[in-house]
């Protein structure tokens, strides 16, 4: 059983691990960074805003913890950028879980950078109703965490991968039992790409330390990358780094074609490209939305597009698809299916019309698909729950 997954993030990630514990030859196809590479390192089944659903699926499970990225807890709560306490499924070891320090002191570090001001933070984590229901106290400790001046502002990247030398985490460790002695540390997301910087920051601390969550272009979703490529690597899942084309049945089996014109084929394909974050999925220019749907995918494959569970027609307008009717929060709900009939075409992650643009979610379409192609031979098309 040959099993291709065009995307690496973490829908596409979750559909090749399993493909491969199912037995499967599994080739990743991609080119490109998505939207995972982007997330703030919370995971969520549904948004954390709403209730619903929170029990995943062994594979989901057997997953989270292959990859070893993150942690989970029943009540977790993680400190946001903004100053927000939000609840959690799961989360980069690296954040801070807030939940077993209800009641203590945590110090926020205020550092010299920026983009960080802790006075602030400390103010709104302060007034969040988690705190003054728990009694936790925030305060911010002035640390001289930087050693050069342009440490001031550079990326957030950049500024986190210094602290994976043992030399500069050392340093810090110093820094911080310095300024103060609190129950628990909370920093900004600076603590490395290397998944286990932070949790070696905390032993050499002897109390807990973590981040908040990332903004964009932040160490999350770079210590993703690092923990998927990792694990392609020690289950032998074939990566290829180039732009998919097309994907079109032959007969009774999947032709995958390249930029360039080479084909890959396989008994099944996962579609895992994203949504229009990522762009996955991309609007047509106005002229176009008269003879196509206003959206469609970013690569050519036997899809439907939906908006909020409709399936999209030709627009009616000259002036393209009505974002002043909609609203531009319109586009978290544009997605695609399969087309009836199209046996072992599957799609996961943020591309999947109906379904939570949520890591766990990804997580738990990308393992369904997998288990759709290797135990039934490919056959069925709908993605599955």
């Amino acid at each position: 059983m040959k099993v291709l997954v065009v995307g690496a993030g973490i829908a596409g990630t979750a559909a090749a691990f399993q493909a491969r514990f199912r037995g499967a030859e599994v080739r990743v196809v991609h080119d490109r960074a998505g939207a995972s590479e982007l997330y703030s390192g919370a995971l969520d089944l549904v948004p954390w805003t709403r209730r619903g659903r929170t029990s995943l699926s062994p594979a989901a499970d057997h997953f989270l913890e292959e990859i070893g990225l993150w942690s989970s807890a029943r009540d977790m709560r993680v400190a946001t950028g903004a100053g927000v306490v939000r609840p959690a499924q799961g989360a980069d070891r690296a954040l801070l879980n807030l939940t077993p320090l209800g009641g203590m002191s945590v110090a926020v570090a205020n550092a010299e950078r920026d983009d960080w001001d802790a006075r602030l933070l400390v103010r709104s984590l302060c007034e969040s109703g988690w705190a003054r229901t728990t009694g936790t106290r925030f305060e911010s400790v002035d640390v001289p965490l930087l050693r050069h001046g342009y440490e001031r502002r550079i990326a957030l990247h950049d500024f986190a991968a210094l602290h994976d030398s043992a030399d500069r985490r050392r340093w810090l460790c110093e820094r911080l039992e310095g300024a103060a002695r609190p129950d628990a540390w909370l920093l900004g997301p600076w603590l490395g790409i290397d998944p286990a910087t932070a949790s070696a920051l905390e032993q050499d601390l002897g109390v807990p330390v973590g981040e908040t969550t990332s903004p964009p272009g932040g160490p999350a979703g770079a210590r993703f990358v690092r923990a998927r490529n990792a694990l392609f690597e020690r289950h032998a899942v074939s990566v290829r780094n180039a732009a998919v084309e097309q994907v079109l049945r032959r007969g009774r089996r999947w032709e995958v074609s390249l930029a360039g014109g080479e084909l890959l084929h396989a008994d099944g394909v996962v579609i895992a490209v994203g949504g229009v974050a990522a762009g996955g999925i991309v609007l047509e220019a106005p002229e176009r939305q008269l003879r196509h749907p206003s959206f469609r995918l970013s690569l050519s494959a036997p899809v439907e597009m939906f908006v909020r569970q409709k399936r999209l027609e030709n627009v009616a307008s000259a002036h393209g698809f009505d974002f002043a009717a909609h609203g531009v929060g319109v586009l978290e709900h544009v997605g695609a299916r399969p087309r009836p009939g199209e046996q072992g075409l599957y799609l996961a992650g943020d591309v999947m019309a109906g379904r939570p643009n949520t890591v766990l979610a990804a997580v738990e379409m990308g393992v369904a698909a997998a288990d759709e192609i290797c135990c039934h031979g490919g056959a069925g098309a709908t993605a599955p729950a």
